[in-house]
C-alpha cells in the first residue's frame, strides 16, 4: 500500500462530529436580545436576554442579565436572572442574583448567592 492510499484510508475512517456535538453558541456581553432564544447546543450568555431560553446546557455569565423562562438539562447561573428555571441540575454560583422559581432534580448553591426563589423538585 502506498502513502496516498494510507492517507485516503485514514480520511475515509474519520467520522465527522454530529451537528450539535462540541458546538457552543455565545451571546456576547455587548448584545441585547428581546425575544425567545432556542438552541440545540450549549448556550453561553454574557449579554442581556429579555425572553425565554430553551437549550441543552446554559451558562449565564457574571455580566449576564436574563429575564424570562429557562428550560435546559443543566443550568449554571453566575449573573442576574429573574423568572422561572426548569432544569435537571441547577448550579448557582456565588456571584448570582436570582428571583423567581426553580424546578430541578438537583441544585447546588454557593455561599454568597442572592436568592429570592421558590425551589421545587422535578419528578421523573
Amino acid at each position: 500500500m502506498n502513502i496516498l492510499q494510507k492517507k485516503n484510508s485514514r480520511i475515509q475512517r474519520a467520522v465527522p462530529p454530529s451537528p450539535a456535538e462540541n458546538i457552543v453558541s455565545v451571546i456576547a456581553a455587548n448584545t441585547k436580545i428581546e425575544g425567545n432564544v432556542s438552541s440545540s447546543s450549549e448556550l453561553r450568555i454574557h449579554g442581556t436576554i429579555d425572553g425565554d431560553v430553551s437549550t441543552t446546557n446554559i451558562y449565564l455569565g457574571r455580566q449576564a442579565v436574563c429575564s424570562g423562562t429557562i428550560t435546559a438539562e443543566n443550568s449554571i447561573i453566575c449573573g442576574v436572572f429573574e423568572g422561572d428555571i426548569s432544569s435537571n441540575h441547577v448550579d448557582v454560583k456565588s456571584t448570582a442574583t436570582m428571583a423567581g422559581q426553580i424546578a430541578q432534580k438537583t441544585i447546588t448553591v454557593e455561599v454568597g448567592a442572592k436568592l429570592d426563589v421558590k425551589i421545587k423538585t422535578k419528578k421523573d
